[in-house]
């Protein structure tokens, strides 16, 4: 007998002696038959007399006892292929459906669930249908979860979506309570499993298992997305010229004998390597994309050679390694634009050319008018085939990192050189360089000339060796506005234990962070990194970047904020930035029409700052921003 099987006996048992002991009634009320019922399949399957007959006995004194002992052992029948005998169970018990309504809706729902069980499709639409029409709330989410297994088991799969969407609406509709969270959990996973066989019949097992991957690997969850990943390749090795199979569900065995297409198989190679690198698993990422890049026909080969280089720079701090890796990466992406069709072998399916449209452009504008890097959905597929500006946009990506080398290298005029190669592949950055807006060209090209990026050369002197080459990544990621990566770089710094890391470190880490998250639209969550700037005795109050802290700690404290920016106008030691305090003061007495205020902080600082210093300043920002950039 298995553990299940013995738990639900353990359970029957305890209800028995417990009936013994108390009154029946106080019994009935802990018996819960529905439950003991649901828990019951492994007994049924197991298909043991005796075994049942435990099982029974529990509903004897339970109201309607009758009815859940008659759903047992026809469904006992049912497991047992005995249709006919499971049949006649459920006729003479439940002789006519019209008296149904009269039954607790529990007992309703596992009439009507014996009756999918027993194919009677029809009849257990009616019973889901009906309670759905009569009930709210959790009653019509039961419901609607109801027609959507019939739908389920009778592959009306689109149905059974519209369905189970039903449910999660009636759930959602309610005032439901803690004890609810799990249902409604339960039918997320159901819909997921409906969704994720719908795209599998249109589309094939190859996309279903390429998209499911890359949704893990986008939510972080590497481990769980490597699997997929390799599940994906260990398939297409093995299924390779096997003819395509119709499957009727998510556990038919034949799903496993299903061919995949020789493009998902190709992302794969190289999209599992990001999970290795963010796992850093070094090794395994050096070796996977070795084999890719030996491949010179792989559609996907300009980008693992990139990807190399930022394993060279994340394992290693190696610069030299990390700058050829993505010479090579330039240079076979050029070839790309050159001829972007790839071979056939790799070509999208038909079939799924719309599903896997990639977007348009490599960058948009949001909502606000603000321009923002494209996001990649999971299923789509974006190489040179797909996209005209793939090959622009992995050239940029390497061109950037390889000009963070030469940087470091201190070869600061050849890193330029490759930022002005950069504003020939980016539209949007060159309209704004342009017109003298600030863009991600002029901010990596001012900081290569003042020695410095986001850090200041004070800042950026705090870190050596691998940390300095790890934190000139975050920068870069910072610097293009790619702020989710630049949060998970400095992350990364934070938490290596190979990195031994200064107070000043430390604090331009979570300096950092906390800037990158304001620009991502996530002030919620800065809090973790603005500790160690507050309080009598600030933990980093002696750290060259206290004081730029004390100017975001008033942007995200609007009440707070005059007093704070008072205090840097008085007392900041450092004379560009005490500047910045005194312009945002005579910002906010300006939008507040203080007008008076307003003037004396203007005036302030045109005596103060030097001619060109206040041209800069008034330039680059603007009057009534909310967060602006120092």
């Amino acid at each position: 007998m298995n553990f299940l099987s013995q738990s639900v006996l353990h359970f029957c048992a305890a209800v028995l002696l417990g009936a013994s002991s108390w009154k029946c009634a106080e019994a009935v009320e802990t018996i819960e038959p529905i439950r003991v019922l649901q828990d019951a399949d492994p007994v049924l399957i197991a298909g043991r007399p005796a075994d049942i007959s435990r099982v029974a006995k529990v509903f004897a004194p339970a109201p309607n006892g009758q009815y859940y002992t008659a759903l047992l052992y026809a469904r006992a029948a049912i497991f047992g292929g005995r249709k006919e005998e499971a049949q006649a169970i459920l006729a003479k018990a439940f002789p006519s459906n019209d008296g149904l309504h009269d039954l607790p809706r529990a007992l309703q729902l596992a009439y009507g669930e014996t009756l999918r069980r027993a194919h009677r499709f029809d009849e257990a639409v009616a019973i889901g249908d009906r309670i759905g029409q009569t009930e709210s709330g959790m009653g019509r989410a039961q419901a609607a979860e109801l027609v959507s297994d019939v739908f389920v088991s009778s592959q009306r799969w689109d149905d059974a979506l519209e369905w189970i969407k039903l449910a999660q609406q009636a759930l959602i509709a309610s005032d439901y309570v803690n004890a609810e969270k799990e249902y409604r959990n339960c039918l997320y996973e159901k819909r997921i499993k409906i969704e994720g066989f719908i795209e599998l019949l249109a589309h094939g097992l190859g996309f279903h298992l390429y998209r499911t991957a890359n949704e893990q690997r986008h939510q972080g969850y590497h481990d769980k997305a490597l699997a997929t990943y390799d599940r994906l390749l260990d398939l297409h090795v093995k299924n390779r010229g096997k003819p395509l199979i119709i499957i009727t569900g998510m556990d038919d065995p034949r799903i496993n004998d299903s061919p995949i297409p020789d493009l998902y198989a190709a992302a794969a190679q190289v999209y599992r390597c990001e999970s290795l690198l963010s796992l850093e698993r070094f090794a395994d990422a050096t070796a996977a994309l070795g084999a890719v890049v030996a491949q010179i026909e792989h559609p996907y080969r300009g980008e693992a050679f990139r990807l190399l280089g930022d394993v060279a720079l994340e394992d290693r701090g190696d610069i030299a390694t990390a700058e050829s890796c993505y010479t090579q990466a330039i240079t076979v992406l050029a070839q790309a634009n050159a001829h972007a069709r790839v071979m056939d072998r790799f070509q999208v399916p038909d079939v799924s050319r719309e599903r896997t449209k990639p977007p348009r452009t490599m960058r948009e504008h949001d909502g606000w008018g603000n321009l923002v890097w494209f996001q990649p959905e999971p299923g789509q597929v974006i190489n040179a085939d797909t996209c005209d500006w793939y090959a622009d946009y992995q050239t940029l990506l390497a061109q950037t990192k390889r000009s963070m080398c030469l940087f470091l290298a201190g070869h600061t005029e050849a890193a330029i050189k490759d930022l002005d190669a950069n504003l020939l592949l980016d539209p949007d950055d060159k309209v704004l360089t342009d017109r003298g807006i600030p863009s991600n060209y002029l901010r990596l090209r001012d900081g290569f000339r003042s020695g410095r990026l986001y850090a200041t050369t004070g800042e950026l002197g705090q870190f050596t060796g691998r940390a300095l080459v790890k934190v000139a990544q975050a920068e870069i990621f910072f610097e293009t506005e790619q702020w989710d990566d630049a949060i998970a770089a400095y992350s990364r710094i934070a938490t290596d234990e190979r990195l031994s890391l200064s107070v000043g470190a430390r604090a331009y880490l979570d300096y950092a962070r906390a800037c990158a998250l304001v620009f991502a639209g996530r002030r919620e969550e800065t809090t973790p990194f603005t500790v160690g700037f507050v309080g009598a005795k600030p933990e980093f109050r002696n750290t060259s970047t206290y004081w730029r802290a004390l100017f975001l700690l008033g942007n995200l404290d609007q009440q707070q904020e005059p007093a704070i920016l008072t205090r840097g106008a008085n007392d900041c030691p450092d004379a560009s930035l005490r500047l910045d305090f005194v312009l945002r003061l005579g910002q906010l007495a300006f939008c507040k029409q203080q007008d008076e205020d307003a003037i004396k902080y203007f005036s302030d600082l045109r005596s103060t700052a030097k001619p060109d210093d206040y041209r800069a300043i008034a330039a680059t920002k603007p009057l009534c921003t909310k967060v602006h950039r120092m």
